[in-house]
């Protein structure tokens, strides 16, 4: 299972757990899965940034939450869940939610390393 799959499951059961025990009203922000503790996780676990761009940051955790935690600038594969593919590969963020990876060969332009791989 995925480290983005085992997040999300986790927070499921957080959110249940509140909910079982009658702590419903601490539940107003676990409400959606993808918000800024999870993306928190997602930093340290990735050692990515997130954008400055706060609205940003908002428009897409609620574009996540609609689309089941797949990038709203791709499709609803595997491949596009958050973060993406190309975001744990060569450290390009297409929607603009993460930093990009400093590139590794400046004289190319284009990021040639690879994030840390788990």
């Amino acid at each position: 299972m995925s480290i983005v799959q085992n997040l999300v499951n986790n927070k499921v059961k957080e959110v249940l757990d509140k909910k079982l025990n009658g702590e419903e009203n601490k539940v107003s922000e676990d409400v959606h899965m993808y918000n800024k503790l999870w993306l928190k996780k997602i930093e340290r676990e990735y050692e990515f940034t997130a954008s400055d761009n706060k609205q940003r940051v908002e428009n897409i955790l609620k574009k996540l939450n609609e689309r089941n935690g797949h990038c709203p600038c791709g499709g609803m594969t595997e491949q596009f869940l958050c973060p993406c593919e190309m975001m744990r590969t060569y450290g390009k963020c297409k929607c603009g939610l993460y930093n990009n990876v400093i590139d590794l060969n400046p004289r190319e332009g284009m990021s040639t390393g690879k994030v840390k791989e788990n």
